[in-house]
């Protein structure tokens, strides 16, 4: 399936009726093993490991087409609070031979997780502003959105809690982390998705320790370059200014479409999905 097929599928969430799983999102944080945890049995699990060679032992597991997978992953989601287990729905998947879960190009886990504010604003001056001499600098704009230093980022819209998330109307594959949070995937995998605006999955760690903690934002969706998060309580008024001034210090597209003006980059803040492509 390719990428742009699954995010038209997933425009329309989360819908505003429909099934719901329940969670927390701590965890105990599972022990290596060797062999697939018991919630996996009978799912045809394959292992996925780290492409630096060090640890042979598996960093997750691959479900490369679940024969109901939405069941598989309400599943999973109501069990993690006990198992450690977080399953992430792989958006380009199919067909694509080179993503990172098939040819050993996770870094494997990654230990140094930054300071989020720092990150941004790095992010921000190094990607954010074309060079005079590049040939986008004639058409920059001076006064868009990633010329505003992160100097204040957006407030909590709730406490750290359960959360009930919709069932997502496709799920085509899975990955299954060991973590103590979903937040911790991208640092688990040591995740390379970021590579292009130089974040390591420590550094997309800490941007989702730190949605997470403000508005129980939950990771959904990893792609080669993307991420989906679900966001039951988004940012509201100013706050929702200073998170669309988050989005461009992070990504200049929307699903491969060029974000224009900060009024769009404001328009996803509001909304209870974010999608985030770091290229």
């Amino acid at each position: 399936m390719a990428d742009e097929e699954l995010r038209l599928r997933y425009r329309g969430y989360p819908p505003p009726v429909g099934p719901t799983v329940t969670t927390t999102l701590q965890a105990p944080e599972p022990a290596p093993t060797d062999v697939a945890p018991p919630c996996l049995a009978g799912l045809g699990a394959e292992p996925v490991r780290a492409g630096d060679g060090i640890d042979p032992r598996p960093i997750a597991w691959l479900i490369p087409a679940p024969a109901d997978g939405r069941a598989v992953w309400s599943d999973l989601v109501a069990a993690f609070p006990t198992t450690g287990w977080w399953p992430v729905i792989l958006d380009g998947l199919e067909g694509d031979a080179g993503g990172p879960w098939h040819t050993g190009k996770l870094a494997g886990p990654d230990q140094q997780i930054g300071e989020p504010r720092e990150i941004l604003e790095r992010t921000r001056l190094a990607f954010g502003v074309p060079d005079e001499d590049e040939e986008e600098f004639e058409e920059f704009d001076a006064d868009g959105p990633w010329t505003r230093p992160i100097t204040q980022l957006a407030g909590a819209t709730t406490f750290p809690g359960p959360v009930a998330i919709p069932v997502p109307p496709e799920v085509p594959a899975l990955l299954v982390v060991p973590t103590a949070r979903p937040a911790d995937v991208p640092a688990r995998l040591g995740w390379t998705g970021g590579s292009d605006r130089e974040l390591t999955g420590g550094d997309v760690t800490a941007i989702l320790r730190l949605w997470e903690k403000k508005f129980n934002a939950v990771l959904l969706v990893l792609d080669i370059t993307e991420v989906g998060v679900f966001v039951p309580s988004p940012p509201t008024g100013r706050h929702a200014e200073l998170m669309a001034c988050e989005f461009a210090a992070l990504s200049p597209e929307d699903g491969g479409e060029n974000w224009e003006t900060f009024g769009e980059l404001m328009e996803m803040a509001h909304r209870r999905a974010w999608w985030v492509r770091f290229e």
